[in-house]
């Protein structure tokens, strides 16, 4: 089941490199969209499943694409391109039942998901602009 969903994870969110908050954007509004999976994900982390078939390989391509992004000037490198998408990712879902903080230490921020997604946005471009403060 988990499998089924994350390929269609992978096919409807591509990776932006030029413009990660905007895929922060669409990989929120799919976690908020999706309590279900992103439970299901969080139980199968639980149980230290091994990964679904392929999900390794889509997780290596985006990081080799952050790495281009980041060699190319595109995209700040004073971060590891893998540590990168592993913390986009995180604070894009961490007001999901996947992540153990959001929810648990700040649930009235879900409440208001506009200003969340926001804030989101708003800390990825903090991190990925090419020319940081």
């Amino acid at each position: 089941m988990l499998e089924k969903h994350l390929l269609r994870v992978y096919s409807d969110l591509a990776l932006t490199p030029d413009n990660l908050p905007a895929y922060a954007e669409r990989v929120f509004d799919f976690a908020m969209a999706n309590p279900d999976l992103m439970r299901l994900m969080a139980w199968s982390n639980l149980e230290n499943q091994a990964n679904p078939a392929g999900r390794t390989d889509v997780h290596a391509e985006k990081v080799a694409e952050l790495a281009k992004a980041q060699d190319n000037g595109d995209l700040n490198a004073t971060f590891p391109p893998a540590f990168l998408l592993t913390t986009v990712m995180t604070l894009a879902t961490a007001w999901t039942a996947a992540n153990p903080f959001g929810l648990s230490l700040n649930p009235d921020a879900a409440k208001d998901a506009k200003a969340l997604r926001k804030n989101i946005i708003e800390v990825v471009k903090m991190i990925s602009r090419a020319d940081p403060p």
